[in-house]
């Protein structure tokens, strides 16, 4: 390395000239090969990352190596695929009283499930239930998961509780939600047929039943506002009163559909009481009576108007037909409908004047 001052060689590991003392401009000297640049990759970083990757590659590969021999020295899998029913692969292995134990419990774990669909209390029994199935599951794996260690059999029940609730339970959930809909009653009028906190399927989406007069039904309540009412969005369980065609009226405190008195099992949730009223349903609507409705005494006009705004609810207003009551486990059953129960009243004929004879 040639001096600049003195154009003495020195050794190129000195940074100062050995014959004047200036200073070496190592920056204009062409190295070859070149020297790595100060913002490149440590030496101890690139490898450990190596250390790291190569690590990984051998884990992955005895992870496989182990799934592999673990799968081969499993149960048959004629008894892994009847395992979709818990105690199916069981019943395959010939221990046929352990199946039907397994299945047994996970049947009565289902119905619980099912009856707190709704409530709070689902996702406890839902655990219950998976869990039960993956038990039926991990006992196919006995004899291998004894050469397992602590952790390693934690991994496998956890991965195995996953794979069973993507493939099986979370699609049922989303199918059964679709055919019913449960929910928790809360906040809602009191009256004979419902009560607060009762747990009630509706029919869902994928099924829309053909209503009739009595039926109770789940609406969606739009958010709106209006000189004497202030609602917000929700949904709502009233009892159909008219169907398509129909005419009802509340005159002197009588409801009348098509002209005739209701009976009492007709009758909506909540009585109303105010005004007289007088409303004919087109094609498409029904008529209900909310059960917070209170119609103010100003005149027929009024009634009419807050009736017409709220009572009349179109076909795409109701989600569902109330038919059953899981909770509380006392009251468990269909819920009364009059279109199940009895014929629909029809209006009566007309009665015949006869002329008076002399």
């Amino acid at each position: 390395m040639d001096c600049p001052n003195c154009n003495f060689i020195n050794m190129p590991s000195l940074k100062q000239c050995a014959r004047c003392g200036t200073l070496l401009a190592l920056d204009n000297i062409d190295i070859s090969p070149p020297r790595a640049h100060h913002s490149a990759i440590p030496l101890s970083v690139r490898h450990s990352t190596y250390l790291f990757h190569a690590r990984l590659r051998d884990d992955a590969a005895a992870s496989f190596l182990s799934a592999r021999t673990f799968l081969r020295s499993s149960a048959p899998p004629l008894a892994l695929i009847a395992s979709i029913v818990p105690g199916g692969g069981q019943y395959v292995m010939k221990q046929r009283t352990f199946a039907a134990a397994i299945f047994s419990i996970w049947c009565t774990a289902l119905l619980l499930t099912l009856c707190m669909l709704g409530s709070g209390w689902v996702w406890l029994f839902y655990s219950i239930l998976v869990s039960l199935h993956c038990l039926s599951y991990t006992l196919l794996f006995n004899k291998t998961l004894e050469k397992f260690t602590l952790q390693r059999r934690m991994a496998f029940g956890l991965v195995l509780y996953g794979l069973l609730t993507a493939c099986f339970y979370w699609p049922a959930s989303v199918l059964i939600h679709r055919i019913v809909n449960p929910m928790e009653l809360t906040g809602i009028a009191r009256n004979t047929t419902l009560s607060e906190d009762d747990v009630i399927w509706a029919s869902g989406p994928w099924l829309r039943p053909d209503l009739q007069r009595g039926d109770l039904v789940v609406r969606t309540i739009s958010s709106s506002m209006g000189p004497v009412r202030i609602l917000q969005d929700g949904v709502a369980i009233d009892r159909v009163l008219g169907i398509p065609g129909d005419t009802v009226a509340f005159e002197g405190g009588v409801l009348l559909c098509n002209g005739q008195r209701l009976s009492p099992e007709f009758l909506p949730l909540n009585l109303i009481s105010g005004s007289d009223f007088k409303v004919s349903l087109a094609t498409g609507e029904y008529f209900v009576i909310p059960t917070t409705l209170h119609i103010s005494q100003r005149g027929n006009a009024a009634g009419q108007a807050t009736i017409l705004t709220l009572a009349k609810i179109t076909r795409q207003e109701i989600t569902g037909r109330v038919f059953l009551r899981t909770r509380p486990f006392s009251r468990i059953g269909p819920v009364f409908t009059p279109s199940a129960a009895s014929p629909v009243p029809e209006l009566d004929p007309p009665a015949r004047q006869t002329e008076p004879t002399e």
